[in-house]
């Protein structure tokens, strides 16, 4: 099984891409840029998606620092703004803009997980044109296994409850 990093200032964000990844199959953790290159030691993820704008740390800085001190880890840059190529670079292994729908994002892991069985001759993926009209299509109470603000683990009984059960917040 492939495992994921997740790695964003963003707790929310955090949370919400680590549900999204969970529900597909994967095994995911996600960290924020300060405890990024500490989780990345400890997990050994397969594959990393780094969000490009974080308090720290830029995502393609982090990268970059991945692709020098580790070998055979995949990394994706995620960003809200559309980047200029420029800053992608030969770095990274692909980059989409979030929001990202789920099936856009599945897409992705997908292609990189059978390109990287099949060949390892990986080509840069450029997808800046997979956008969710909302942050409802991601947030909706059916497809969360993780709270989002607190970060337990949902019990599979909770998409009938409103609050969760752990912090009380009230679910999207």
């Amino acid at each position: 099984m492939e495992k994921v990093l997740v790695v964003n200032d963003s707790r929310l964000e955090r949370l919400v891409l680590k549900d999204l990844i969970s529900s597909m199959g994967y095994a995911v953790e996600s960290s924020d840029d300060i405890n990024s290159i500490a989780t990345i030691e400890g997990y050994r993820p397969d594959i990393i998606i780094a969000n490009q704008t974080m308090n720290y740390i830029q995502g393609i800085d982090l990268i970059r620092l991945v692709k020098d001190k580790y070998t055979g880890i995949r990394c994706y840059l995620s960003s809200c703004s559309v980047l200029p190529e420029s800053t992608l670079a030969n770095d990274i292994e692909g980059y989409f803009q979030t929001p990202i729908s789920p099936r856009d994002l599945e897409q992705i892991l997908r292609e990189e997980v059978q390109s990287t069985a099949n060949s390892a001759d990986k080509n840069s993926t450029f997808l800046n044109q997979h956008r969710v009209s909302s942050k409802e299509e991601i947030l909706t109470k059916n497809s969360l296994s993780f709270c989002p603000f607190c970060g337990e683990r949902l019990p599979d009984h909770s998409r009938t409850f409103t609050f969760c059960s752990f912090c009380g917040a009230r679910l999207p």
